[in-house]
């Protein structure tokens, strides 16, 4: 009786395997990896400030998308706040809003701080609290 050589056998298997292996490969591949626990959020834009004045909000708790509540569980570095230039001749109101912020920083001092530049940013962030950053758009 001659023996039958199996030629191919092994690398058809091999080959079989691979791409059955490929879509699970694939699948695995797709899913978006855990958020790191030491990732960090700058937002470089809010418009807070305004909705503090115009609908009387507070940056404690509102009905926004930024408040101290949200920045907390965010796990915010930053939080930029813009400060909208009005037309020529109704600089009051951006007064105004500047105010809402100096206003905020102020009474929110334990929990955000102003930082005007990146060592700032990381100084603020190394005493506990999230950077505000000052933004003026418009």
């Amino acid at each position: 009786m001659t023996a039958v050589p199996r030629r191919g056998v092994l690398p058809a298997a091999i080959c079989l395997l691979l791409v059955l292996s490929a879509p699970l490969a694939a699948a695995k591949a797709k899913k978006a990896p855990p958020p790191d626990p030491v990732t960090m959020v700058f937002d470089l834009h809010s418009d807070t400030v305004y909705q503090g004045v115009e609908k009387n909000w507070d940056l404690a708790k509102s009905k926004g998308s930024v408040d101290l509540e949200k920045l907390d569980q965010g796990n915010y570095l930053a939080q930029t706040f813009a400060l909208w230039t009005p037309p020529l001749g109704q600089w009051s109101y951006l007064e105004k809003l500047h105010h809402k912020f100096e206003k905020w920083m102020a009474a929110y001092g334990a929990d955000i701080e102003q930082a005007r530049d990146a060592g700032e940013v990381l100084a603020v962030h190394d005493r506990g609290k999230v950077a505000a950053v000052l933004a003026i758009e418009g």
